[in-house]
């Protein structure tokens, strides 16, 4: 009955261990369960119509396009530039002439899970006038 009570309390003090842990064990840019980076401020919503134009030296088409690479990659950098390239890949079908560097609204964000990270690029296929 004794070595029941101390398998309890083994059981216990692990689950606390967890608990108490678990924040400290976070790095930045973990994925919080049930968040899907992809859906947070979603472009095109009403709020953004009202925006002001782009500005004059670009002429941007279509709406918001999102790339992302294939899973999660064991380099952020690899990450970034395959979110970068999925976006182009679909932008262009909007502006051929876009490139990340002239997008309008561009934003770049990475969660991370361990050592690996995942990418998205959201932004309006822009280019120079």
């Amino acid at each position: 009955m004794a070595s029941l009570g101390v398998a309890c309390r083994l059981v216990l003090a692990a689950g606390l261990i967890v608990a108490l842990a678990s924040p400290l064990l976070a790095q930045d840019g973990d994925q919080v369960p049930g968040a899907d980076p992809a859906m947070e401020d979603v472009p095109g919503s009403d709020e953004e119509a009202a925006e002001a134009p782009p500005p004059p030296n670009l002429e941007c088409h279509g709406e918001h396009v999102e790339g992302s690479g294939t899973g999660f990659l064991s380099s952020q950098e690899l990450s970034e530039e395959a979110a970068i390239a999925a976006w182009l890949e679909k932008a262009k079908q909007q502006d051929p002439a876009t490139s990340w560097e002239t997008a309008g609204k561009a934003q770049l964000s990475c969660v991370k899970q361990g050592l690996f990270s995942k990418c998205f690029a959201i932004g309006v296929p822009c280019h120079l006038r």
